[in-house]
C-alpha cells in the first residue's frame, strides 16, 4: 500500500474509532506476502480493529517454500498476537482464534461448516445465483449457478452440488486434524482445483500451518498463565441466544443432520 492510501486509511479508522463504530480487517496473505506476517499482524494490531483475520490466497501457486515462508510468518505473527495477550489485549485474530477453540471444542461446530447456501448466496449482476460470492468469478460459466433470480433456487442442482462437495468428507477422514480443518469450504475446493469436492496438498499444508502455529500460542501462554488468554479461552461461559439451543458437535463418522 503507498504511503498516502496507508495514511488515509489510518484517518479513516480513527474517525470510526472515534465515533466507537467497531470495524474488521482482513489481510490477504499471498506467498509473496507469507513471510512477513509478523510485521502485517503488528499493522492490524496498531490499527486497532474489533477483529483481524488473515486469509490465504488460495488461488495462489503454493509450493513447498512458499508454504514454509508461511510457517516462518505465522511462527512470527504469533509472536505479536502473543505480546499483544501479555499486555492485556485479546483481540481476535483468525484464523488462529479459531483453530485454538477448534482444539477446545473438539472440531468445528456443524453450523459453522461450510454448507453450500445454507445461510447466505449471492447474486450476479445478471441475475444468476450462486451458492457463494467467491464463486461468481466473471459469471461466465453456469457449473455453479444454483438458479435465477426470476426462476427461483434450482433445488435439485444444489443438492448436486453439495454432495459433489462432500466427497471431500471420505478424502479427508483419516487425518488427524481432519475435525480442526477448514477443507470442507467449497470455495476453497474451487479457488485450488477448480472443482468441488476435490483439494490438494497446498490445503492440507496450510490448514497445518495455521493449526500448529495457533497451538503454539496456546502452549506458551498457557505454560505461562497468561491471564487475558485464559480469560478468553477458558473463564467464559457461552450459552444460546433466546429461542435457540447449542448444536452438539458432528464426530468422526458420523452422517450429516437432516
Amino acid at each position: 500500500m503507498a504511503s498516502t492510501g496507508a495514511a488515509g486509511l489510518g484517518r479513516a479508522l480513527r474517525k470510526l474509532r472515534g465515533t466507537s463504530v467497531a470495524f474488521r480487517l482482513v489481510a490477504v496473505v499471498r506467498p509473496d506476502t507469507a513471510p512477513r506476517l509478523g510485521e502485517v499482524v503488528r499493522t492490524l494490531l496498531d490499527l486497532q480493529p474489533a477483529q483481524a483475520t488473515l486469509t490465504p490466497d488460495f488461488r495462489a501457486p503454493w509450493t513447498e517454500e512458499s508454504v514454509a515462508g508461511l510457517r516462518t510468518g505465522l511462527h512470527d505473527a504469533g509472536k505479536v498476537w502473543m505480546e499483544a495477550f501479555r499486555g492485556g489485549r485479546a483481540l481476535p485474530l483468525e484464523p488462529l482464534r479459531g483453530k485454538i477453540l477448534t482444539h477446545l471444542k473438539e472440531g468445528i461446530p456443524c453450523p459453522e461448516r461450510c454448507t453450500l447456501a445454507g445461510r447466505a448466496f449471492a447474486v450476479a449482476p445478471t441475475g444468476r445465483l450462486y451458492p457463494c460470492a467467491q464463486m461468481i468469478g466473471e459469471d461466465d460459466d453456469g457449473d455453479l449457478v444454483i438458479g435465477t433470480l426470476d426462476s427461483g433456487f434450482d433445488e435439485k442442482r444444489l443438492a448436486e452440488l453439495q454432495k459433489a462437495k462432500d466427497r471431500v468428507e471420505e478424502t479427508c477422514a483419516p487425518c488427524a486434524l481432519r475435525e480442526r480443518c477448514q477443507s470442507h469450504c467449497g470455495c476453497r475446493h474451487v479457488a485450488l482445483t477448480g472443482e468441488l469436492g476435490r483439494i490438494n496438498q497446498a490445503l492440507c499444508e496450510i490448514e497445518e500451518s495455521f493449526i500448529l502455529a495457533a497451538d503454539e500460542v496456546a502452549r506458551v501462554l498457557i505454560a505461562e498463565r497468561c491471564p487475558a488468554f485464559l480469560e478468553t479461552y477458558y473463564c467464559k461461559q457461552y450459552r444460546p441466544a433466546a429461542g435457540s439451543v447449542l448444536t452438539r458437535l458432528r464426530r468422526p463418522g458420523e452422517p450429516r443432520p437432516g
